[in-house]
C-alpha cells in the first residue's frame, strides 16, 4: 500500500519547467539533430534531463564568464555562446532573467515559456 501511495505521489508531480521544455524542442526525425544549447551562469542546468527528453545533442554555453567550478567543468564541456551561435540559428533553453542582458548581441525568439526558463531560437547578431 505505501508503495501505491508513493506511485501516484510521483506520478501526479508535475515535471519540472527544464523536461518540460526539452519535451517542446523534441527531434522530430532521425534527421534532426541540431543539438540544443543550455544556458545558466548563475546556475548549471544538467544535461541529462533535456538529453532525454529532447532526443537532441545538448551542448553548455556560457556569455561572459566560463562556470568557476572545477568540478562543474570536469562533468560539463561548456562552450562560448558566441562560438556556439557563430553559424546560425540554434535552439536554446535559458533562464527569462538572461533575456535582456543577452538581446544587445542576440535576436532571440521565445518559442515556449514555462517559469523560470524559456526555450527558444538564438542568433548572434551581425
Amino acid at each position: 500500500a505505501a508503495y501505491c501511495a508513493l506511485s501516484l505521489s510521483l506520478n501526479r508531480k508535475q515535471e519540472e519547467p527544464l523536461a518540460r521544455l526539452a519535451r517542446i524542442a523534441h527531434s522530430n526525425s532521425a534527421s534532426d539533430r541540431e543539438p540544443l544549447l543550455l544556458f545558466d551562469e548563475s546556475e548549471p542546468l544538467y544535461a541529462q534531463v533535456p538529453l532525454f527528453y529532447s532526443d537532441r545533442p545538448v551542448r553548455q554555453a556560457y556569455f561572459s564568464v566560463r562556470p568557476p567550478s572545477e568540478d562543474a567543468r570536469r562533468y560539463l564541456d561548456y562552450e562560448p555562446l558566441a562560438d556556439l551561435t557563430r553559424d546560425g540559428t540554434r535552439r536554446i533553453i535559458l533562464p527569462k532573467k538572461e533575456l535582456v542582458r543577452l538581446a544587445s548581441d542576440y535576436e532571440i525568439e521565445i518559442l515556449a515559456e514555462i517559469d523560470p526558463l524559456v526555450y527558444a531560437t538564438i542568433k548572434h547578431k551581425d
